[in-house]
């Protein structure tokens, strides 16, 4: 199973505030002296970097990156006015262990990242990609849809952002894969439950999900252009089938292929 996991991080909101302890610190002096990167790439250093690049640019070199890479990686997005009121675009790279099946998140970082971006009225997105994997252990259903722990990351960073950071602003979470993104946003009110609710939810949740997910496992028969144009459309399915879900929202939007 493909995992995204959590570093270093409790399960429940109120002890994670309080007792939560972190590798790295993502430093205003790094952000300022540090050129950014022309591009998106897997960091295989120990310091985190940033980069200007639009939105549909970065998620067309993720989607590359899936193609091509044989590790995972994640980024935070943000989007907002600078100090002038000009527009600004900030990819902040925030992953850390980057192995072939999952990367872990510095969430320190995550939410370090919203403060030197400097930026007022902000949309932020989390991001990382999924590698297509010629490993027959991995298959479609891990490369192409996210996992339970993908969905914890996204309902952590929603609660850790709110309540730790006071970020009250849009936020959802965005997975590349090979065929094209997957955006998942909880509920406000999902913020407001306390932890014995949310666990709850969570694992109803996730037995959902896994049943959805299956449903890629029958593309193996499909070849070429016409098993990307099924992946697409199931992912599709599945999506529409979640949007009776009132606290979890998730869309699939296919991208053109770049292998």
């Amino acid at each position: 199973m493909r995992k995204f996991t959590i570093k270093k991080i409790p399960v429940l909101i109120s002890i994670i505030i309080f007792t939560a302890t972190f590798a790295r610190e993502l430093c205003a002096d790094e952000l300022e002296k540090d050129q950014p990167a022309k591009q998106l790439f897997v960091n295989k250093s120990g310091k985190h970097y940033y980069a200007k690049i639009d939105r549909s640019t970065g998620e067309g070199q993720l989607q590359i990156l899936a193609h091509k890479s044989d590790r995972e990686e994640a980024w935070v997005y943000i989007e907002g006015d600078d100090t002038k009121g000009n527009q600004t675009t900030l990819w902040y790279e925030v992953g850390e262990n980057s192995r072939s099946a999952f990367a872990d998140i510095d969430f320190n970082a995550v939410g370090l990242s919203i403060k030197e971006s400097r930026l007022h009225n902000i949309t932020v997105s989390l991001y990382h990609f999924h590698p297509k994997s010629n490993d027959p252990t991995q298959g479609v259903t891990a490369t192409e849809t996210p996992s339970p722990p993908d969905i914890k990351a996204l309902f952590f960073c929603a609660r850790l952002l709110s309540i730790k950071h006071n970020y009250k602003g849009p936020f959802d979470s965005r997975i590349v894969t090979p065929t094209g993104v997957y955006t998942m946003q909880d509920s406000a009110e999902v913020n407001r439950w306390d932890d014995k609710q949310f666990i709850e939810y969570e694992s109803t949740l996730y037995e959902t999900w896994e049943r959805l997910r299956s449903n890629l496992f029958d593309v193996g028969k499909y070849r070429g252009a016409d098993k990307s144009d099924k992946i697409a459309d199931i992912n599709n399915e599945i999506a529409q089938i979640m949007t009776k879900e009132p606290h979890f929202i998730v869309t699939f939007r296919k991208l053109p292929n770049k292998n």
